[in-house]
């Protein structure tokens, strides 16, 4: 019976509850193969940080996406005025 809740309390010492920053940097792929283990056990098993993942995976793919370009007009005065500096250098 001891052996039983020393085994327990191991385990929940070496159990990490991971944080919202946590998913960004997994989401990045800034975690060690370690994390990322943990972290997948963490998704299967609690509902509101898988929730908590789904919302923050769907604004990251906002973001990879660009969703506005530059006017030309911008474009062009960039491009005239490097073509400029290289003329008076």
């Amino acid at each position: 019976m001891l052996s039983f809740l020393t085994k327990q309390s191991t385990n929940l010492r070496m159990t990490q509850n991971y944080t919202a920053n946590d998913l960004v940097r997994y989401i990045y792929r800034e975690t060690s193969d370690n994390e990322n283990a943990a972290i997948l056990m963490q998704l299967e098993c609690d509902e509101q940080f898988k929730n908590e993942y789904l919302i923050l995976l769907k604004g990251f793919s906002k973001l990879s996406a660009p969703n506005c370009l530059p006017k030309i007009e911008t474009e062009n005065f960039i491009l005239n005025y490097s073509k400029k500096l290289l003329e008076h250098s």
